[in-house]
Parts: C-alpha cells; structure tokens; sequence
C-alpha cells in the first residue's frame, strides 16, 4: 500500500480510537450514562435543550466552518501533489501556481493540435 492510502485509513483509525475511550471513559464514570444524554447534572429550572445548545450544536458548527476552510483550501491551491502554494493560473479551469503551472500546460497549444488533427485526417483521406 502507498503512503498516500496509509494515511487515509489513519483517519478512521484514530476517529475509532477516539470514540472507543469516550464510551469507556463513559461506561468507568458513576454518571456517564447520564452525562451522555444530557440528563445530569442540571440545576433546577434548566430547559432541557441546554446541553443540546451549549455542546453539540456549537461542535457542529465548528466542524462544518473547518470543513469548509479546508474545502476553500483545495478549491484554491495548487493541484500539483504536496504544494501548499496559491493557484493562480488557471490550466484547464484547475488552478496551478506560478512554479507548476507550465508543468500542467500540455506541450502543444490547441492550435497546434488541431492542424496534427486535420493533416492526420487529410492523409487518411487520401490514402483510403
């Protein structure tokens, strides 16, 4: 397996890893069961969306702006592999930097290209 795959997979791994100590952290506690659903400790007169609103709608909230920065990021970035750099050029409608954007550019413009096209179909022609 490439490097590449193996740090894919650690994602989930380590996510796993996590979950498993909280519910053991959970299940070792006198109250972790009540903790979990947001029934214990609360003082007297405490809506019951209390810990709904101060703990798990703020944690969303915090995970979807970094998944949309990190989102951003890759819109934006240079698409050759391992650059941090901003792209600037745009080869393809996909941004490259300033060091690998003519990396990215393929060898021949379309003119060129398109006259190898036409002479290439000329002397089928022909030959047919």
């Amino acid at each position: 397996m490439t490097r590449h795959r193996l740090r894919w997979l650690l994602i989930p791994a380590a996510t796993t890893a996590a979950l498993a100590w909280a519910g053991a952290y959970m299940a070792a506690h006198p109250y972790g069961d009540r903790f979990a659903v947001g029934i214990w400790p609360v003082p007297a007169g405490t809506p019951w969306s209390y810990q709904l609103l101060s703990g798990f709608i703020p944690a969303l909230t915090a995970f979807s702006l970094v998944t949309l920065i990190a989102g951003a990021w890759h819109h934006v970035n240079c698409h050759q592999p391992k650059c941090l750099r901003i792209g600037k050029h745009k080869v393809s409608g996909t941004p490259w930097c300033g060091k690998h954007h003519l990396e990215a550019r393929p060898e021949l413009s379309a003119e060129e290209l398109l006259a190898q096209i036409l002479e290439e179909l000329r002397s089928l022609r022909e030959a047919g």
